[in-house]
């Protein structure tokens, strides 16, 4: 359960208006439009230090619903608004909604509702009949929840802004490679280019593209601007010689002449190789030095594009030969089949590679026959998400009794795997050394160890895994001992079900590495009727239902509760079916495994 400090709270309190000293092309715009000026203070001061993309907030304010739009009909940049729903009228904020996205035409800039009077605008109705992002009370929006719906929506107004981008420059490249007339088409297609890259990196469009002139006249010196973008405008089809700029043409006849891109603190300069010989050099204007990725980026870019600038080519000197386009469909589409049989072989090993370290990670798993030696009755569900998972269940025993272990590690698939082999090797290497009877001992033993392996005690090391788990030494003499990490042990009986509770305190995990983890053992005297389960939390986090909620721990221990003295078959069966229909079509979030045994008492 989380808890809330009253520091934690949006205290509404005047502040005054913060000064802007940036320009704003380095801000996100936020305008907050409430008739409260206390609102506006105080989410002033909220988010005044909020950096998202090494960008702060600039606020923009209206006080009702008419002023804003005025504002929103002036102001065409806007990340985010932050509207209130009672205003000059009761339903204010929400006729505005209307205004934004249908009159002005505004669809990118998300908008958050905030309402001090839920029962004027009812949270479900809001969101099913009117487009907007989120929708908050004033009453229970902390400074954290303020931090985070805001940044979610600068965040996704940024992602529609450059898919925006993105797409202008794509549908100038598709026009390029239709057009038959050779200036134009490379052109449009320079145009593109500038478009994409600058989308790409999140940049102000200050860029030029320079080609070698179409005509056979003279080498190399002869580069004409074909696109500019910004203050670079009035350059188009100038010479490069021509450029005044002397950093700007020395770096364009270097890039060209070396036939490389080239990366300097405050420009990129990247070369477009054409099998043609038609080859194009971009400058752009950098606002900060690019990182490893960014230029990682732009080199897998300027691949791709070299196919689209053969292609500009390719489509000038139909023009003039001629030739069977037939010929160079059909080797596009050798090449294209070629890359599929490829992906498709790679996609072939890779699954063969993962059923072949399912058949590993479920012999690590003890055998059913195995488990019925020791339980008078039993059920075991054990379904990973992928191929392999993070989930394992695991049992020895001794002249005493018997020890049942459920685990839960870190991750899916592959990364989950590993760390199940990690976890197996450990519990069976303690429980040997120690002896199965003593959960809590077994446990704090675990932790050291795990944390030994993954070197979690180093500085340097990244690893911040871990595991949950339940353990359950039951006792010939009709007493059950658990002890559990982050992992409960619940019991059903005639009364109703008991959660035996695990330990807070989970096992390894770097983050926790200097917090000393302690174990208790628990006694359960075992009576007729009783049943005991251990479950993942797969099954209980899982989403579906008309209402896309969990599962939930109560609906599994009703579901057990209700076929409590049905055979654990049945159970599990039963346990499955209402599983499936819950999730319907929503896709199975985590690996999962219940593991459910009846004693013969």
């Amino acid at each position: 359960m989380n808890t809330q400090s009253d520091d934690d709270f949006l205290d509404f309190f005047e502040e005054e208006d913060p000064a802007s000293a940036k320009k704003r092309n380095s801000f996100w715009r936020l305008l907050i439009v409430d008739d409260d000026t206390d609102v506006h203070s105080a989410t002033t001061f909220a988010l005044s230090n909020l950096d998202i993309h090494h960008r702060h907030i600039e606020f923009l304010h209206a006080y009702s619903a008419v002023e804003a739009r005025q504002v929103l009909a002036v102001e065409k940049d806007i990340a985010a608004i932050l509207l209130d729903v009672v205003m000059e009228e009761e339903d204010s904020g929400l006729k505005l909604v209307k205004v934004i996205r249908g009159e002005l035409g505004l669809t990118d800039v998300r908008i958050i509702l905030r309402t001090g009077q839920p029962g004027y605008a009812p949270e479900l109705e809001v969101v099913r009949e009117y487009d907007i992002n989120d929708y908050k009370t004033k009453a229970d929006l902390t400074r954290t929840k303020l931090f985070t719906a805001v940044t979610a929506a600068v965040r996704s107004y940024d992602q529609i802004r450059t898919i925006n981008i993105s797409r202008r420059g794509l549908d100038i490249i598709i026009k390029a490679s239709t057009d038959l007339m050779a200036l134009h088409g490379l052109q449009s297609f320079a145009v593109g280019i500038i478009t994409q890259i600058t989308g790409l990196l999140g940049l102000p469009p200050e860029s030029l593209v320079c080609s070698q002139n179409m005509s056979p006249e003279e080498d190399g010196e002869d580069l004409i601007v074909v696109a500019a973008a910004g203050h670079y405008e009035s350059l188009l089809n100038a010479s490069v010689d021509t450029i005044s700029d002397p950093a700007v043409r020395e770096a364009l006849h270097r890039c060209m002449k070396e036939r490389r891109s080239i990366y300097e603190d405050n420009y990129t300069c990247l070369f477009l190789s054409g099998q043609t010989k038609h080859d194009m050099a971009t400058y752009l204007d950098l606002r900060e030095p690019l990182d490893t990725i960014d230029r990682q980026l732009l080199e897998v870019f300027c691949g791709n594009i070299a196919v689209g600038l053969d292609n500009v080519a390719l489509f000038s000197e139909l023009n003039h030969i001629n030739q069977n386009l037939d010929n160079l469909v059909k080797l596009r589409t050798e090449e294209l089949n070629e890359s599929l049989r490829k992906l498709e072989y790679a996609n072939e090993q890779i699954v063969e590679s993962l059923q072949y370290a399912r058949k590993i990670q479920m012999a690590i798993l003890p055998p059913l026959g195995e488990v019925s030696e020791y339980t008078h009755d039993h059920f075991i569900i054990w379904n990973p998400k992928d191929l392999i998972g993070g989930d394992i269940y695991w049992l020895a025993g001794d002249e005493n009794g018997f020890l049942i272990a459920v685990i839960d590690c870190t991750g899916h698939s592959v990364p989950g795997a590993i760390m199940t082999m990690i976890a197996g090797t450990t519990l069976s290497r303690v429980a040997s050394e120690l002896g199965p009877s003593d959960p809590a001992r077994i446990l704090e033993r675990m932790d050291r160890l795990v944390r030994q392996t993954l070197s979690q005690n180093r500085e340097e090391t990244e690893s911040n895994d871990g595991l949950d788990i339940g353990l359950c030494y039951v006792r010939k003499d009709g007493m059950v001992v658990f002890s559990g990490a982050h992992l409960s042990l619940f019991v059903l009986d005639a009364s109703g079900a008991r959660e035996i509770k695990a330990s807070k305190q989970s096992i390894g995990y770097k983050s926790l590495v200097n917090k000393q983890a302690s174990f208790v053992n628990q006694e359960v005297r075992v009576e007729p009727g009783m049943n005991f389960y251990m479950f993942t939390d797969g099954i209980r986090d899982q989403i579906g239902g008309e209402k896309g909620i969990p599962f939930g721990k109560n609906r599994l221990l009703q579901i057990l509760g209700s076929v409590r003295e049905l055979t654990m078959a049945e159970q599990r069966q039963a346990v499955l079916e209402a599983f499936e229909n819950y999730r319907h079509n929503e896709a199975q979030r985590d690996d999962i495994t219940v593991f459910g045994f009846r004693l013969n008492q």
